[in-house]
């Protein structure tokens, strides 16, 4: 079980850098946005963010930030992604070990985790982190090559962007629908152009066969987390959420992937025992 050990360290590490990037891209994006307006001058323009912190070094950390009294929303984000990330490479390392080709599996939870830290905080899935995604796929299979044939991360990718469009299509169409009998239009809809893009990325990890299936467990974690919403607003009575049910749903993307990418056989006799009863 040392491995197991290690691997969870590694994981509380890899939180520092995934927390530090989910503060740094999203800043550098507005940054980026300010200064494309045509209203802005160099004086009211944002500073450039920097990579680094200029914090105390207990500040890095939501453990010890947390410890130290120093209780905030960023605190309890950084705690909140040091224990998924320690938990996911635990388990990584318990099912999979160490080794080299498996280490694509540990990079892989660490960008999950940065996009949907990115879009649950921000609604943004950044361009950036979907070419990291897209660049580790291509070199996991240049280098092993050993979980699906090279046809399929095109098709993969095709299908997944299919599967977005459609997804995208009917929101709007909705919305407009929405729109043109109540009056009432909708600010944003369930899906969004980078939901189709990060499909389109996941599909080209797990294969065109798995997307599909992916999709499946992605619209029932979505599902219920909407329901979630629906009722938390109802207790809430917050009358200011225009549409409680436009969630973030990368991290619905993101489970639905995670569980074709890191358990395809469990997943298969799931999906079998409920098909065939």
């Amino acid at each position: 079980m040392t491995h197991v050990f290690i691997a969870a360290l590694l994981g509380f590490l890899m939180a520092l850098i995934v927390n530090r990037l989910a503060d740094y891209l999203p800043a550098r994006r507005y940054c980026e946005l300010a200064r494309r307006n045509p209203f802005s001058t160099v004086q009211s323009s944002l500073p450039t963010p920097s990579l680094l912190p200029h914090t105390p070094l207990q500040h890095w950390f939501g453990v010890t930030s947390l410890l130290s009294g120093g209780i905030s929303r960023r605190a309890v984000r950084y705690f909140t992604v040091e224990i998924v990330l320690s938990l996911s490479f635990a388990l990584i390392a318990y099912f999979y070990g160490l080794s080299l080709p498996v280490g694509f599996f540990y990079v892989y939870a660490a960008l999950f985790t940065l996009i949907a830290v990115i879009d649950v905080e921000h609604r943004w899935v950044l361009p950036s982190t979907l070419i990291a995604l897209a660049i580790c796929g291509v070199l996991e299979w240049l280098l092993f090559g050993w979980r699906h044939a090279l046809q399929e991360m095109p098709r993969g990718a095709l299908h997944g962007f299919a599967l977005g469009l459609c997804l995208w299509l009917l929101g709007t169409g909705y919305a407009r629908l929405k729109k043109a009998v109540r009056g009432k239009a909708i600010g944003r809809t369930i899906f969004g152009s980078g939901d189709i893009w990060l499909l389109s990325a996941c599909g080209m990890l797990i294969g065109g066969e798995y997307i599909l299936f992916a999709l499946l467990i992605t619209m029932l974690s979505g599902g219920i987390a909407a329901i979630g919403v629906v009722i938390w607003s109802l207790f809430k009575r917050d009358k200011r959420r225009r549409n409680p049910l436009a969630i973030p749903y990368a991290p619905h993307i993101l489970i639905g992937t995670a569980v074709w990418l890191y358990a395809p056989a469990a997943a298969t006799a799931v999906l079998r025992s409920l098909v065939l009863g």
